[in-house]
C-alpha cells in the first residue's frame, strides 16, 4: 500500500471534487521512494480516522479557525495522533508527500478544522501537508513528538497544554524545537501551573506577550548555547536567566 501523495494529485483531487474519495486517493496514491519503511498498515490509518473523527464530535460549524474553543481539541488530537503513529520515522515524518496522504485520508477533520464550506474556492494545500509545520496533521504530530516526557505516568501531559499560536509560532517554526528538554522547559514555564502570571518591568502582560517578547532572546541564545545537549534543568535556568534580562517575572500559583 503506497502512502504518497504528490502536490500535482492533491489539487487532481480538489478539482474533481473527490478529497473524500478514499478510492480515488488510493489511485493516485504513489510510492514515496523514501528509504525509510512505513512502519504501519492500513489498518491503522482506518483506527486513526475513527479515533481522530471521534475527538471532532464536540467541535462546532460556527466556530472560526481561530478561535480559542479549538485549544482543547487540538491538545488531545495531537496525542491521539501521535499515539498511533509514535514510531514514525523522522524520513518519512518530514516528507510533504506522506502528510497530504493522510490529510486527504482524514479530510473531513481537516476541512471541519478549517471552516471550510466550499471546497472550490477555500481549499488551501498549505492546509493539506504543503507546509509541515502549518499544516493541521504535521503540525499535531510534532506537537507530540517535541513535547513527550517518557518520565511521567502520563506521557503527553505536556502535550495538551499551550495554546496553537505558542506551538506554531513560538516553538515548531524555530531552529531550537530539536531541543526536546527546552521544548518541555518551555512549556512548564508559560503553562505550568495552571494558573501564572507575567510582569515585564512590573507591568502586567499577558502569556502571549511574554513568550513573543522571550522568544527572539531564546533565538539568539540559541546561537550561543547549545540546547540540544543540555538537560531540562539548564534549560530552565537558560529561560530564567533570559527573562530576568527582558526584566519579564513570572508569578506562578498552585490555586
Amino acid at each position: 500500500m503506497n502512502f504518497n501523495l504528490t502536490l500535482s494529485s492533491l489539487q487532481r483531487l480538489v478539482e474533481e471534487d473527490a478529497l473524500t474519495d478514499q478510492d480515488r486517493l488510493q489511485e493516485l496514491a504513489e510510492p514515496s521512494g523514501i528509504t525509510a519503511a512505513m512502519p504501519y498498515t492500513g489498518e491503522t490509518l482506518i483506527r486513526l480516522r475513527i479515533d481522530l473523527q471521534e475527538e471532532f464530535k464536540g467541535a462546532s460549524t460556527d466556530w472560526g479557525s481561530s478561535s480559542t474553543k479549538w485549544q482543547p481539541i487540538d491538545g488531545q488530537v495531537s496525542v491521539v495522533l501521535h499515539k498511533a503513529l509514535s514510531k514514525l520515522p523522522r524520513e518519512i515524518a518530514m516528507s510533504k508527500g506522506f502528510w497530504r496522504y493522510l490529510s486527504v485520508y482524514c479530510s473531513q477533520i481537516v476541512c471541519q478544522r478549517y471552516g471550510y464550506k466550499d471546497l472550490e474556492n477555500e481549499f488551501d494545500k498549505r492546509h493539506f501537508g504543503e507546509k509541515i509545520f502549518d499544516s493541521y496533521l504535521p503540525r499535531l504530530w510534532f506537537r507530540g513528538e517535541l513535547s513527550i516526557d517518557l518520565n511521567a505516568e502520563d506521557p503527553y501531559w505536556l502535550t495538551r497544554l499551550g495554546i496553537s499560536d505558542f506551538w506554531s509560532s513560538f516553538v515548531l517554526r524555530r531552529i531550537y524545537a530539536q531541543s526536546k528538554p527546552l521544548i518541555r522547559s518551555l512549556v512548564k514555564y508559560f503553562f505550568v501551573p495552571g494558573k501564572i502570571d507575567f510582569y515585564r518591568d512590573e507591568v502586567p502582560i499577558t502569556t502571549l506577550e511574554a513568550f513573543r517578547d522571550l522568544g527572539p532572546a531564546v533565538r539568539r541564545q540559541h546561537s550561543l548555547s547549545p540546547f540540544e545537549l543540555m538537560d531540562e534543568a539548564d534549560c530552565t535556568h537558560t529561560l530564567k536567566l533570559l527573562a530576568s534580562e527582558l526584566l519579564i517575572e513570572r508569578v506562578a500559583s498552585e490555586d
